[in-house]
């Protein structure tokens, strides 16, 4: 398969030999009749529509930020920051890819968009995320619209490929599970080694991941996969750019945003969460401090949000430092 052309790389690709994914089976819905084609087709309308339809999620979750109008432009910057997109226009369409890889978030929309982009450009899809902090969320989210499917105590992994074979239509046999990771940084390597004992070396990876968690995924998989014998080139795609705005005079996210969404204390939770995490320095996951992930720039913009907003949420950013020592 040819190396994508759409997307924005962040490092020159042009001397890496020649690479190729193990054989699986050809993408599709196989030899459904009739009958469950049309079937599978309204399933997928009703998910579909399910999550273009709710606001925040189920009325038992609150969107209330808890700042100000003020601070809008600092949460943007953050979020647009951490949700890493390499493809043009943010768009799949027409991009080919050796493999796609879903690491387990509970927005479903961005899962949704991964197995449209496994689908048309048929390539496998590898699904990986264990039982986590996003877990509980996924399983309300994927219980209120999709009943039949069982969340009871489900990795992510196995929730998100029953979605993606009872409603998108993916062939279950070119579905990769990875079902054990509890973090980032597993989902890197546990992938990593599940890709080795089948054989599997995939020159591209479109990777697909909670907006919020995308830019340390990327850095995650960089450092995991650095040591590998072959090389693969991934590119990041969150599927959209997580964005507030002011909403019948209430702060809210953005009118154009499909749903359901983080309810928004864990919204503001992520955006404080994910700075101090992605810093190299003693405290942060870079390098040169837990060295669980590969160097990541924070332009000093960026930093000046994260302190405006951290102002307004001191004494749990103080605790998140402590957690982090």
């Amino acid at each position: 398969m040819t190396r994508p052309t759409a997307f924005l790389s962040e490092r020159d690709a042009g001397n890496r030999s020649s690479q190729a994914v193990g054989e699986l089976p050809a993408v599709g819905a196989g030899g459904l009749g009739s009958s469950a084609k049309v079937q599978q087709r309204q399933q997928r309308q009703h998910l579909e529509s399910n999550v273009l339809s709710k606001p925040c999620g189920s009325a038992s979750r609150t969107c209330d930020f808890a700042i100000g109008p003020d601070l809008i432009p600092a949460a943007n910057a953050l979020a647009e920051f951490l949700a890493l997109d390499q493809l043009e226009q943010g768009r799949a369409d027409g991009v080919e890819f050796d493999m796609v890889i879903l690491a387990g978030n509970a927005i479903l929309s961005t899962a949704i968009a991964a197995f449209k982009a496994a689908k048309d450009c048929k390539a496998p899809l590898l699904i990986t995320g264990g039982i986590g902090h996003s877990t509980p969320f996924l399983a309300q989210t994927v219980g209120e619209i999709c009943a039949d499917i069982d969340v009871q105590d489900c990795p992510e992994a196995e929730i998100l490929r029953d979605v993606a074979v009872r409603f998108c239509g993916l062939d279950e046999q070119r579905i990769l599970l990875e079902p054990a990771s509890t973090n980032c940084g597993e989902n890197a390597s546990f992938s990593g080694r599940l890709l080795d004992e089948r054989g599997l070396r995939p020159a591209t990876a479109l990777l697909v991941q909670d907006p919020l968690m995308q830019r340390r995924t990327d850095a995650s998989f960089k450092r995991a996969w650095r040591d590998r014998a072959w090389r693969t080139e991934f590119v990041n795609w969150p599927t959209f750019i997580p964005r507030l705005a002011l909403v019948d005079g209430q702060v809210a996210y953005a009118k154009s945003l499909a749903r359901p969404l983080w309810p928004g204390g864990r919204f503001m939770s992520l955006l404080l969460g994910e700075i101090p995490r992605l810093r190299d320095d003693a405290h942060g996951y870079g390098p040169r401090g837990k060295d669980f992930i590969s160097h990541v720039d924070i332009p000093p913009r960026i930093e000046r949000s994260f302190e405006l907003l951290a102002a307004r949420f001191e004494r749990e950013a103080s605790a998140l430092s402590r957690r982090l020592r």
